[in-house]
């Protein structure tokens, strides 16, 4: 359904409420506390930005809202992407992930995650466990300093929204139609 690596926006808007410096934008990550690099070697990703000397996200949220996905048609969506969250106090600064069904006039909770250290994490998740499959699905990454009291730096890369259906899949081995943990245990 959509494979992003950031190169370009490829729809992807940016909402800012009270943010003093380092909204999301497009940019190449440079390190100190921000990745040294995006994820899957294109070059870019999304990256709260202040300036080339400070990268910190200063109030906020500053948010990254999808564009609209059709996933009437779709037999398991699942969304996967890669992401970067550093705070270098360990604060209640959180990098939140929503979804939305209809079309963004209200959003459920996907995931919240504190610091992750200096690493990138690829979570991933099926969407009909959150929402209804409906023609106006979205997705939103909400990331704040507030109180702005540390160096919170958050990158998005790798965005996968693609739909699994593993009706005849040789490695079903449970037949549940999917392909996850349970059908390496029934292996």
């Amino acid at each position: 359904i959509a494979k992003l690596n950031f190169e370009n926006s490829a729809g992807f808007t940016v909402q800012n409420v009270d943010v003093d410096a380092g909204a999301w934008a497009i940019g190449t990550p440079f390190g100190d506390g921000a990745p040294s690099g995006d994820y899957d070697g294109s070059g870019n990703c999304y990256q709260t930005q202040g300036t080339i000397f400070n990268r910190d996200l200063d109030g906020g949220p500053t948010r990254l809202i999808s564009p609209i996905y059709d996933l009437t048609g779709a037999v398991d969506p699942t969304v996967s992407y890669a992401r970067w969250f550093y705070v270098d106090n360990n604060d209640e600064d959180r990098l939140t992930v929503q979804v939305s069904s209809n079309g963004g006039n209200s959003w459920v909770q996907l995931e919240t995650t504190r610091s992750a250290g200096e690493q990138w994490v690829v979570p991933v998740f099926h969407i009909r466990d959150y929402v209804e499959l409906t023609d106006r699905f979205r997705i939103r990454f909400n990331a704040s300093d507030n109180p702005d009291d540390s160096e919170t730096e958050a990158a998005i890369d790798a965005f996968l929204l693609e739909d699994v259906d593993c009706g005849g899949c040789i490695a079903d081995f449970n037949s549940d139609g999917t392909v996850n943990t349970q059908d390496v245990l029934a292996f």
